[in-house]
């Protein structure tokens, strides 16, 4: 299946320990192109050695230059000046967006399922691929978080492409769907959209070409042109439905109908209300695809998660250590009521990500944050960003603290953070990691310091 790398033989990642870069890496290495590639943070875990691909530790361009690359891969977290970008382009090498590449790859395949959504994109898509796997489709898949089931790849022969498709700054336009999955509609990157109305139409133009399916509970995703939509929910009429949901104690079980008829009832072993509709995205692409419900059923149950969405990370002095990924309000709220549900007192660290999104949402993530009870702030992750936002993790705290009158501790550093840990968990029952940034690192090494 052709793409446009296949003319190179060297191809260089800027970033390529993220969690989508790594992914492409992995499957050019496969192909038996010569990899490699830099990353500023060497803490994640790299299991690109295995494939043969070369890391360097930092941005230089005697990197590039070393390594001799035909073509250059960078995400949009590389900034315009990054040392590398300049020397490409100043060498003349062939110069490509993350999402540039991932569109050519999906563009080989008959069926190409990409799932878009402000939240949930991750979790959904590691169902569909779990379902299609265990179905025998074989589809090869990209995945923007690790599954703790299969990583954040799948090499699959088939004739299923299936990637997440984000909106941040429209790289979704760049993938070529014809099946396109819409969780939700949402203001999570308004630094890239010129409004609501922006955001809409942007969304649109990502469908436009495809059969869409479609969460119609979600206020905004059902204001989408929905002319070719297969749709999907709980509340509203739709041709896939969760209906009879209960909480079983760790996620919750429903039975699903499709066009008003009883298919089959699916019970959860991962946490939260929002996953009810994660998996139902999952059985309307699946049963689409003809994987059977026996398939679907089974695959849903025993599907684990993914890394970082509630992930137990370890336990120490009885106290369960859990990550999460919720970094805009929405997600915080579902985080929230997830953990409320199980019945047992937290401690919730959150970590702003970006400036300009602490900056945008300031207001919604005071009013999500007052509600918890036991709750500290950690700096703020700055991604791609430089503080020039005038708003940063020591705002918020200080917002929160106005707002319910006692005051919340910010930790400006991970020594500072394992120093008030020690105090604050009298009585919790577990600590929770919050945020997209490198607040999953920095917990891990706290629990085995402890």
């Amino acid at each position: 299946m052709g793409n446009i790398l296949n003319n190179f033989s060297r191809i260089y990642f800027c970033g390529i320990l993220g969690v989508s870069m790594s992914g492409l890496a992995k499957n050019y290495a496969l192909q038996g192109k010569i990899v490699g590639g830099s990353d500023e943070n060497i803490d994640v875990d790299n299991s690109l050695s295995i494939y043969g691909v070369k890391v360097y530790h930092g941005h230089s361009e005697k990197n590039v230059q070393e390594f001799s690359p035909d073509v250059f891969v960078y995400t949009s977290a590389v900034k315009d000046d990054n040392p590398e970008l300049l020397y490409a382009k100043k060498m003349g090498i062939s110069i490509f967006k993350r999402s540039e590449v991932l569109g050519h790859i999906v563009s080989g395949y008959p069926i190409r399922i990409g799932v878009s959504g402000s939240h949930g994109k991750t979790t959904a898509t590691a169902m569909i691929a779990k379902c299609l796997i265990d179905g025998k489709k074989s589809p090869k898949v990209f995945l923007g978080g690790e599954s703790l089931q299969f990583g954040n790849f799948f090499n699959g022969k088939g004739q299923i492409a299936l990637c997440e498709a984000c909106e941040y700054n429209k790289n979704f336009l760049d993938i070529p769907v014809n099946n396109a999955v819409v969780l939700n509609v949402d203001n999570d990157h308004k630094e890239c959209y010129d409004g609501e109305t922006d955001l809409i139409n942007t969304f649109n133009e990502f469908i436009k070409s495809s059969v869409t399916i479609v969460n119609v509970d979600d206020k905004n995703a059902s204001r989408l042109n929905l002319s070719n939509a297969v749709t999907f929910g709980i509340n509203s009429s739709a041709v896939y439905m969760a209906k009879r949901i209960k909480y079983n104690g760790i996620g919750y079980s429903f039975s699903v109908f499709r066009n008003g008829v009883a298919k089959t009832r699916i019970n959860l072993c991962v946490s939260g209300y929002h996953n009810v509709y994660n998996a139902l995205s999952a059985c309307a692409v699946c049963d689409m695809q003809g994987v059977s419900w026996r398939v679907i059923k089974s695959s849903l149950e025993s599907f684990k998660g993914v890394k970082r969405r509630m992930e137990r990370l370890g336990t120490w002095n009885g106290l369960d250590f859990i990550a999460d990924y919720a970094h805009h309000p929405n997600e915080i709220k579902a985080t929230v009521h997830a953990l409320n549900e199980q019945g047992e007192k937290y401690l919730l660290i959150f970590q702003p990500h970006t400036y300009s999104r602490t900056k945008l949402l300031l207001n919604e993530f005071v009013d999500v944050l007052s509600r918890v009870e036991n709750l500290m702030v950690y700096k703020t992750y700055p991604a791609r960003e430089n503080e020039n936002q005038g708003v940063n993790a020591q705002t918020l705290a200080k917002k929160i603290s106005e707002n319910i009158k006692i005051n919340v501790i910010c930790a400006e550093t991970s020594a500072q953070l394992h120093e008030i840990l020690l105090n604050k968990t009298k009585g919790v029952k577990k600590v929770v990691f919050v945020g997209a940034g490198d607040i999953y690192e920095i917990a891990k090494k706290i629990l085995k310091n402890l």
